[in-house]
């Protein structure tokens, strides 16, 4: 990361970044059909959990790195263009995460962005997440928990898709 967070009482500076558009902290997280996040069991900040894949043709690969922001430390993923399961490219949503060292308001202190430039699709076409032409099926999921006791999540992406 750059830079120490306070997660849930828990300092962290270190990540996993995960394919399926977040980032976890004890373990990497292969699932790709979205649960809630209160029942992982373990850390995990998703801008956007569902199904990426990004072996189509027209999808790039999830890029991270560090940099500035208004002169502070900051860790950001960056998922642009990514399409969904299988090999699916007909659809490609861009977000990002960005985490911003705020140790100048104390110890551990962080801002958390989740960008959204384009959500074109909510889910991939794997019968497990039962989504078709990346729509409908098990939602993608975004927010924030400690994998138990403490979430912040933001409502189903599905039923905002839904209602557009």
């Amino acid at each position: 990361i750059g830079f120490t967070i306070n997660l849930f009482g828990t300092n962290r500076n270190s990540c996993r970044v995960n394919n399926n558009e977040n980032i976890t902290f004890n373990s990497p997280l292969d699932d790709y059909t979205p649960n809630p996040l209160r029942d992982l069991g373990f850390p995990i900040i998703a801008p956007f959990w569902a199904d990426v894949d990004t072996r189509g043709e027209l999808s790039n690969v999830t890029t991270y790195g560090r940099g500035t922001i208004n002169g502070r430390l900051a860790f950001g993923v960056n998922w642009i263009d990514v399409g969904y399961w299988f090999l699916k490219d007909d659809k490609l949503n861009s977000f990002q995460l960005v985490l911003i060292d705020r140790s100048d308001t104390g110890s551990g202190n962080f801002d958390i962005e989740f960008n959204y430039a384009r959500i074109l699709w909510e889910t991939g076409d794997h019968p497990e997440s039962g989504g078709e032409s990346g729509l409908g099926g098990i939602p993608a999921r975004a927010g924030i928990s400690n994998g138990s006791t403490r979430t912040v999540e933001l409502p189903l992406l599905g039923s905002i898709l839904g209602a557009a």
